[in-house]
């Protein structure tokens, strides 16, 4: 019985989305270097799966994504007072939604930097 090591897998046309959890960049770079598409993703119940997120692929840089949102949205979004307010066509509200989530928007990316009371 041939064992197959993950070092071994070709991921070329697998796409992986990793959401939930921030993502290390270990994981990411693990993934991409098999030749998968990675995905880390920001959403939540109350505006949808898919929110904010970022796109990686073979032999693009990682680096520490712990923190990373993302660069699209799928959703309309602003910062108040460091706090991340989304609204969009799938929203449980008809109005801005105040998420609880402390962000910074940086080179074009949505930065968490934490909770709001936590």
């Amino acid at each position: 019985m041939a064992i197959i090591t993950f070092r071994k897998l070709d991921l070329t046309s697998i796409t992986i989305m990793w959401g939930s959890e921030r993502v290390h960049s270990s994981i990411i770079k693990a993934f991409i270097e098999q030749g998968a598409t990675f995905i880390a993703n920001w959403g939540m119940s109350e505006v949808g799966p898919v929110a904010i997120n970022k796109t990686f692929n073979k032999g693009d840089i990682v680096d520490h994504t712990e923190s990373i949102m993302g660069d699209k949205t799928y959703c309309e979004t602003k910062i108040v007072d460091g706090e991340l307010y989304v609204k969009g066509y799938i929203c449980v509200y008809d109005d801005w939604f105040a998420t609880g989530d402390l962000v910074e928007y940086k080179d074009d990316i949505y930065w968490y930097l934490g909770r709001k009371n936590a």
